[in-house]
């Protein structure tokens, strides 16, 4: 390879940032990545390293990292920390539109599967209830599910969720009804 000869590696594609790589060489040495070394507000958010280096393990085809990224994100996504959650909520357009235009989903769903009447029975449907397979993706379709109540009154969320149909659709597959029904108390509503 021209990197071993030189010793020096080409960061060329826009996905390849100084972020996810320095990420990717500490995984290498140690197992693992941290953050960021400090508490500066220069710093880009968290869910936004991770979202970085799950891009580029994927582009380097590096699986571990990957899964390692994935990982990262979703104790991210999972926590009960306010601070978190809304440091997540802000940022998750950027993240959506960056991970959406860098990823494959790569569930092989097509338009032509889905099944439009609801009078058809669950077995007819199966081919159209597939939800999505990227990891990431997957990830922020369901946290962006759970919190659409919230998002929906962002503008950057509307936007995203309005020019990426993949986003779009994979939000679907998250989306519930809430458990006390719809407002108005009309009959099924998968939004509230």
């Amino acid at each position: 390879m021209h990197e071993a000869k030189t010793r020096k590696v080409n960061l060329s594609l826009e996905i390849d940032t100084r972020l996810a790589f320095e990420r990717f060489m500490q995984w290498c040495y140690f197992g693992y990545y941290i953050y960021y070394p400090g508490n500066s507000k220069k710093n880009p958010p968290l869910l936004w390293i991770d979202a970085a280096v799950y891009v580029f393990a994927e582009r380097i085809l590096c699986s571990g990292l990957k899964d390692f990224a994935l990982n990262q994100a979703q104790a991210l996504c999972g926590t009960k920390d306010a601070a978190t959650i809304q440091a997540n909520l802000s940022n998750l357009p950027d993240v959506i539109e960056f991970v959406y235009k860098n990823t494959v989903d790569g569930s092989g769903l097509d338009i032509g599967s889905l099944v439009v009447s609801s009078l058809q029975d669950d077995a007819a449907g199966e081919e159209a209830s597939k939800k999505p397979k990227d990891g990431f993706r997957s990830l922020l379709a369901s946290a962006s599910a759970r919190s659409l109540d919230r998002l929906r009154l962002q503008p950057a969320f509307m936007k995203v969720h309005r020019s990426l149909p993949d986003f779009a659709a994979d939000v679907l597959f998250f989306v519930q009804q809430s458990p006390g029904g719809h407002p108005s108390g009309q009959s099924s509503c998968i939004i509230n």
